[in-house]
């Protein structure tokens, strides 16, 4: 009974170890940093912590961003503002559609 117990243990144990190392693992894909293709000058930065920064003009604007199936919402601190997009990436292009203007920004990967 001790011998099952203790096999039983290491098995979870092993288990365990897998998820956490599986769920640290992934690595959004939006993380990194891209370069506009319709407005020069422009670059989106995304963190793998969550936050990221748009920089446009000489005008950066720091942001939050939440993710999932290929939706991200950017927000900013003490504001009410939200921008709902939704994205593809193929290669080293990202496409963001305005989920509220239909509208579709392009970016490449620095």
């Amino acid at each position: 009974m001790k011998k099952t117990a203790k096999i039983l243990a290491l098995v979870l144990a092993i288990a365990m170890v897998v998820a956490l190392l599986t769920a640290c693992g992934s690595k959004s894909a939006l993380v990194g940093t891209w370069n506009s293709k319709d407005a020069e000058g422009t670059s989106i930065t995304f963190k793998d912590d969550g936050t990221g920064s748009m920089d446009a003009a000489g005008i950066s604007m720091d942001f939050k961003y939440t993710e999932k199936d290929n939706k991200v919402v950017l927000s900013r601190d003490n504001e009410e503002l939200k921008f709902n997009y939704e994205y593809t990436i193929e290669g080293d292009t990202l496409s963001l559609k305005d989920e509220d203007t239909d509208s579709t920004l392009t970016y490449t990967k620095k």
